[in-house]
């Protein structure tokens, strides 16, 4: 067999060596990142369905502690039922309305008091 003849065969069957190696090792790659695709698509899924019926209701206030805030909140909470009730500027401790709050199933998660007639953030 010529000598040129006896390097072309031996470089096929090296680059037939290689490419075999380059083929297992793409197709590990594309499983690995199937796997890694499916669990991130399964875990976005689940947490879509957590937050299905999540909903947040933000209100910017001054009458939290009057008759009529206290009136506006239970109508606001039977009508839409938020997962978590933000109640900004609200001028007042939250002290003097967490028997309303507890009675309406609200719990404070982030209390952040007002200063004097100042701020006031709660998160509930």
């Amino acid at each position: 067999m010529p000598l040129a003849r006896r390097i072309l065969l031996t470089s096929q069957i090296v680059l037939m060596r290689y490419w075999k190696q380059d083929k297992v090792w793409l197709y590990r790659w594309w499983a690995m990142n199937l796997w890694f695709l499916l669990s991130f698509f399964f875990v976005l899924f689940l947490m879509m369905q957590l937050f299905n019926e999540f909903s947040i209701l933000s209100w910017n206030n001054r009458g939290v502690v009057n008759s009529q805030g206290k009136r506006n909140y239970r109508d606001l909470v039977y009508k839409y039922q938020p997962s978590l009730f933000v109640i900004l500027e609200t001028h007042a401790l939250f002290a003097r309305v967490e028997k309303l709050w507890a009675s309406l199933g609200y719990f404070p998660a982030v209390i952040v008091e007002s200063q004097g007639h100042a701020g006031g953030i709660w998160i509930l």
